[in-house]
């Protein structure tokens, strides 16, 4: 906050924080604007796209993405903005793959169970065996 609105800690105090709620959830694509400090360059700012069903999801991964690719930790990074855009502003092909209406997803692993009657177990009177039908 001090490099981008050139104010100091202590003349600036936190008024309220909230969680802010989207009004429906449904898969968007944000934009999250984010400075971040690194020993070996310095500030560094960029821009990064996310799909999420909420703002705060979004900033959250944003979070881990940093953490994971350039080593930045919570206290080094500063998110200066965060908006939604629309399927034909998004630049990056991992996000766009999402946008096809007619997607579908393979099951994968999927384990074929035989039917509750052949995986019945049944104890017999008198019997200390178990029979399975």
């Amino acid at each position: 906050m001090k490099i981008k609105n050139k104010v100091k800690h202590t003349h600036g105090d936190i008024l309220a924080c909230r969680r802010l709620r989207d009004a429906k959830l449904k898969a968007r694509n944000y934009l999250v604007d984010i400075a971040y400090y690194s020993q070996r360059c310095g500030y560094t700012r960029m821009l990064k796209e996310f799909r999420d069903v909420s703002k705060s999801g979004a900033v959250s991964q944003a979070y881990h993405d940093l953490a994971s690719r350039h080593r930045a930790r919570y206290p080094n990074i500063e998110v200066l903005a965060v908006k939604s855009i629309p399927n034909h502003e998004v630049r990056h092909l991992n996000i766009s793959q999402y946008h096809d209406s007619k997607l579908s997803f393979p099951l994968l692993q999927r384990r074929l169970r035989p039917d509750r009657k052949e995986r019945a177990v049944i104890v017999k009177k008198g019997s200390k065996r178990a029979v399975v039908m």
